[in-house]
This record gives structure tokens, C-alpha cells and sequence, in this order.
């Protein structure tokens, strides 16, 4: 990584053949070197103010005819001095441009190296940096909606208020400690932490429980379609994608292998799998895809067993509800516009070749989300390296909860609430020294 006083360019948006193409620039230099290729004279230009011109060469050849969005450090999304040119959205002309600045002493930006500067420059916390990620590769609403909670103040401002309430709790102890003889501060006893700390850990469990949930909607529910051979699967998951991805025909073992898709519901996303008709065979190929599918069903997070619904069940049929009686399952009955012949509790009615799956979209959401969650409202962790904080924020209480239930004192259980606190602090990418001197007397008063 180069000094962070330098100044950096990419485009910022794709390259390719559009109507505008973004060009960011960023750094100490950044009116300095833009200046020297542009027609107008922007070394006094105001922050927050557009100014359109013209690109041009050191010969004083025009490139392109732009507009540039002048921001002042620390005024802007990096902290620092940005301008972004916007041009025509031609592939040629944005390299011109990029080749340009580069040839004035810029460099090519890394990848998120000015969201990095954002942080670096305290304009964003961990957080809020990890968002605008999440919120660029949204595929369904409810990771849309904790990405846009988790880049404004909300996420942080609910841990912030996690970290107010353990802090309270240490300064507590530690004003026992430290002023024994102080009539204004009221005695920690072992029971009353043991009462404060057993309900901080639920509040912890509540929340790695709804974000664990909120984690595998994000990335997509794996979900398998099995059935024996031409029971419509195909055409089920042409009918959820609308498009026509696997072959449909009337001939058994057409599909020999995995046809994956991904769809957004709202709230979900699927990650299709169209699977090998499962039945007995002496097809080499055909084998290897049913054992495929086995597989898959093994490791879907949901299973949707579609059945003919215009035949009566077979031994195949039964066989397969067999072997997913211990997954998290849909039952589908397929073909309902030929005339139905099976009624299974708790199954679902479509016509997958009229696209007549409505329903069976209404239990799968109902499915995924069997715990609610407020997507607007909770505190909902958004990536892996969260997740692992707060294990270690649950794995820190936990170990206080056990300890002051066999009445260890308070001030030793203390330093697990101290780790918890850092562990918050972390997950912002905060410093987390701590004067616990300066918190107490904040608190109490002390030493009037």
C-alpha cells in the first residue's frame, strides 16, 4: 500500500459502452494534477460544486467534454480532496482520460482503496465500510435493507448502545473497587451482576441467532428439486427463473445432470438446483447424475419434492419421501391443470408448465423465514468476520454467567466483560483503550 498522501484515479463506474462513465479521483494533488488538463481554472473551485469543461491533452487537444463533481477534504466520501469527471460513457474515451492522469503522477487506485481511505480517514467505521460492499451485490431486499441500516448510523449506533451498557456494568465494578467508602455508589453484588450479565447474554444470543438467518439469505437458501424422471422438475425451475435453462421433454433421464439458477422472492434468494430424475437404472451416465443428486440433497438447505400429480403415488415416489424426512422439505404436486389424483397433507398445488406457482412461492418464504425478523429495525451482523466477534463476545459472557454462578467475586468475573467491550469496539475498527478511571468519574461524580 503507497502512502496515503498520494493521489489515486479509477473509474468509477463499469467500463464499458454507456451513457456516462465516473472517473474518482482522490488525494493532496487532486486540483493540482486535474487542473493541468482541464479547460477551466479549478485551483479556487468551491467544494460541493459542478464545473463543466473540457478534458484535454498537454498539447491542448480535446479528449472529451466533462463535468467535474468538486468535493474539499474534508468534506467528501475519501476525506480528501475528490473530484469526479464525469464523461461520455465510451470505453475509449474513459481509458484516454485514466491514461491521462496517470501520466501526471496519479496511480491506478487498488481495489477499495478509496473506501479504505474513508476509513482511514474516520469518514466510515469497519462497518459501515463492510456495507457499501454488501449494498453493491444486494440480491434480495432484506440484505438491501441491513446494508443501507449497517452504512448509515443505525447498526453502529445499536452497538454503540451494547457497548454503553457493558461499560456500565465494568464501571460499576470498578467504582466498588476503587471507592469502597463512597456512600453515593451502590454495592455490586454477585447476584445482581449475575442478573445484568444472563441478560446481556440473551440479547447476544437473540442477536447471533437473527443474524445467522439474516447470513444464509443473504448468500441464498440452497434449495434441490428432486422427483423421479419426468414429474416436471425441469419445467419448475424454468417456471421460477422464466426462462427456459433446462431441457423439458417427455422422455425419463433427459436431465443427467446439476441445472443451477439463482432467483430473488423479496426477502430470499434461491440457489436453484435442478437434479438427475431419481430412480432405479443401468444408465452409466444417468447413475452418475442420481448420485449427484443424492448429493445435493444431502447438502440443500431446502428440498422440494415435486410428485405427478395427475398419477397415482409410486414405490419411487415413496422412497424419496423417505429419504428426506429428516431435511427441511416442500411437498409439490405438479401437473394440477391435467386433473389431480394425489392429496397429501400439507402439500402444494402448481401447474410448474403454466407457471402456476404462486403458492409454492408463499411456502418457501414462509419456510426460510420461520423466525421473525425486523429487517429495518434489529441489530443483524452482515458478514463472517461480525459473526466472529460476537462468538467471542458470547463465549466472554458465557464464561462470566458460569463463574458468578458458583460465586466467584465480581471484580474477577469483570475482566470478561472488559474482553466483550473490546470485542465491540472492534468490529467498528475503534481503538479500544479504555480509561475506566475517566468512565467512572464521568458516571458518578466522583471527587466533587
Amino acid at each position: 500500500m503507497k502512502y496515503i498522501n498520494d493521489t489515486i484515479v479509477a473509474n468509477a463506474s463499469a467500463l464499458t459502452t454507456q451513457a456516462i462513465s465516473i472517473i474518482r479521483v482522490s488525494g493532496a494533488s487532486t486540483y493540482q494534477l486535474v487542473n493541468q488538463v482541464f479547460s477551466k481554472d479549478i485551483l479556487q473551485q468551491k467544494g460541493y460544486t459542478l464545473v463543466n469543461g473540457y478534458i484535454q491533452n498537454l498539447n491542448g487537444e480535446k479528449i472529451d467534454e466533462v463535468v467535474l463533481a468538486c468535493y474539499r477534504n474534508p468534506k467528501s466520501f475519501t476525506g480528501e480532496d475528490v473530484i469526479e469527471i464525469n464523461c461520455h460513457g465510451g470505453v475509449l474515451v474513459t481509458q484516454k482520460i485514466i491514461k491521462l492522469l496517470l501520466s501526471l503522477g496519479m496511480r491506478m487506485a487498488q481495489p477499495g482503496e478509496f473506501t479504505r481511505r474513508a476509513f482511514l480517514n474516520n469518514k466510515l467505521n469497519l462497518v459501515q465500510a463492510e456495507a457499501i460492499n454488501d449494498l453493491i451485490f444486494a440480491e434480495n431486499d432484506a440484505t438491501l435493507k441491513t446494508a443501507i441500516n449497517s452504512l448509515g448510523k443505525h447498526t453502529t449506533n445499536l452497538i454503540n448502545q451494547l457497548s454503553e451498557q457493558l461499560l456500565t456494568l465494568i464501571a460499576n465494578v470498578n467504582v466498588n473497587i476503587d471507592y469502597p467508602e463512597y456512600d453515593g455508589v451502590k454495592e455490586v453484588t454477585n447476584t445482581a451482576m449475575l442478573n445484568d450479565v444472563t441478560a446481556f447474554l440473551q440479547v447476544i444470543k437473540k442477536i447471533k441467532e437473527h443474524s445467522q438467518i439474516t447470513q444464509i439469505i443473504k448468500n441464498g437458501i440452497d434449495t434441490v428439486i428432486i422427483g423421479k424422471p419426468n414429474v416436471g422438475k425441469s419445467s419448475l425451475l424454468n417456471a421460477f427463473l422464466k426462462e427456459d435453462k433446462a431441457i423439458v421433454s417427455e422422455i425419463q433421464g433427459t436431465t443427467r445432470d446439476l441445472v443451477e439458477g439463482k432467483i430473488n422472492l423479496g426477502d430470499i434468494s434461491l440457489n436453484l438446483i435442478d437434479t438427475a430424475g431419481i430412480r432405479a437404472t443401468t444408465d452409466k451416465i444417468e447413475k452418475i447424475g442420481i448420485a449427484k443428486s443424492k448429493l445435493m440433497i444431502d447438502k440443500a438447505q431446502l428440498v422440494i419434492l415435486v410428485l405427478d400429480g395427475s398419477k397415482q403415488l409410486t414405490k419411487e415416489d415413496h422412497d424419496l419421501m423417505k429419504l428426506i424426512k429428516d431435511k427441511n422439505y416442500i411437498i409439490a404436486i405438479n401437473k394440477s391443470d391435467l386433473g389431480l389424483k394425489l392429496q397429501i397433507t400439507d402439500a402444494v398445488n402448481i401447474s410448474a408448465l403454466n407457471q402456476n406457482i404462486t403458492s409454492l412461492i408463499e411456502i418457501i418464504k414462509a419456510k426460510a423465514l420461520t423466525t421473525k425478523i425486523d429487517f429495518n429495525n434489529e441489530l443483524l451482523l452482515t458478514n463472517t468476520r461480525q459473526l466472529e466477534y460476537f462468538d467471542q463476545i458470547e463465549t466472554n459472557i458465557s464464561k462470566a454467567v458460569e463463574e458468578l454462578k458458583i460465586g466467584v467475586p465480581v471484580d474477577l468475573v469483570v475482566i470478561y466483560l472488559q474482553n466483550a467491550w473490546n470485542l465491540l469496539l472492534s468490529i467498528q475498527g475503534k481503538d479500544h483503550q479504555i480509561n475506566l478511571i475517566d468512565e467512572i468519574f464521568k458516571r458518578f461524580c466522583l471527587g466533587k
